[in-house]
């Protein structure tokens, strides 16, 4: 996210873009942007509109939520933590953007976060077994216990789960 918006070549832009991505928990004004680009704060809207295809106060926003995104992984932190630390006003500003950004509420993305970890510990944890296995017994025997174990020969009408 921090190289979206990127592509073109105005020193000014990039210095406002540079500061607020090393400052998302502020709320500058433009006439503050626009001293950091030194330029007016019209011509920094009109030229950092052209540059990016986004206004200063957008691309602030797509900073903030790419932050929160990055903060949403830890499961200890409260959305109104999250909020506070990227410069929301409130937590109800935060699901508010995230909802138009990412299209999903916080709740949903944290679950499918969740979900989406879980799967790669398993997966992981399955590779380990196959190379242990692999290791014990061969590859031909490894194949051979992996798909005696392969839950899609299961019986779904049986309450054992194996043949």
């Amino acid at each position: 996210m921090y190289l979206d918006h990127r592509t073109h070549l105005h020193p000014g832009v990039h210095r406002v873009q540079d500061w607020l991505v090393a400052h998302p928990e502020k709320k500058p004004a433009l006439a503050q942007l626009a001293r950091v680009a030194a330029l007016s704060p019209r011509h920094l809207t009109r030229v950092f509109r052209s540059a990016t295809g986004i206004t200063p106060k957008q691309f602030a926003a797509k900073v903030k939520v790419q932050v929160a995104r990055d903060l949403l992984a830890d499961p200890q932190r409260t959305v109104e933590a999250i909020a506070e630390s990227c410069g929301f006003e409130d937590a109800r500003q935060l699901r508010r953007i995230w909802k138009q950004s990412c299209g999903v509420s916080i709740a949903t993305y944290r679950t499918g976060q969740r979900v989406a970890e879980e799967h790669e510990a398993a997966t992981a944890t399955a590779g380990r077994l196959r190379d242990r296995l692999a290791a014990a017994f061969g590859e031909q025997g490894a194949r051979s216990l992996l798909q005696r174990q392969d839950p899609s020969r299961w019986r779904s009408s049986s309450p054992r789960a194996p043949r």
